[in-house]
């Protein structure tokens, strides 16, 4: 995974991927400084994952649906209109799942799947 420095994050790309990530723990909300602070590292880890991805995303040929990068797989969003809106916004990266986890913060309604964890549907 990329290094990212915290301070090299958008107010906005911060934002946004905390909103990303509130799906993985909902009805849980960081309330501790811990886990406030578990949060906060989850975001960066997925910031990092995300940048990751749209490089390698940037890449895929016109009309692929899918792409592999040693063990993690993407499908693609065949309804998207644009590459970085093609990849799937369920997904999060094994270093957020495991801080998430770890803080006791992680909604019991995620699953692991080959490349990484989804939110199960109801």
């Amino acid at each position: 995974m990329a290094h990212v420095e915290p301070k090299d994050i958008s107010d906005f790309e911060r934002q946004y991927t905390g909103d990303k990530l509130l799906q993985f723990i909902f009805p849980n909300v960081p309330v501790t400084e811990a886990e406030k602070a578990a949060f906060d590292r989850a975001v960066v880890y997925q910031i990092a994952h995300d940048r990751e991805m749209a490089e390698a995303s940037s890449e895929v040929p016109t009309g692929a649906t899918s792409f592999t990068i040693g063990h993690f797989s993407v499908e693609l969003d065949k309804n998207a209109t644009s590459g970085s809106d093609q990849m799937t916004k369920r997904t999060v990266c094994s270093a957020a799942y495991g801080v998430l986890l770890y803080a006791g913060l992680l909604y019991k309604g995620v699953e692991r799947v080959r490349g990484g964890y989804r939110v199960l549907d109801d």
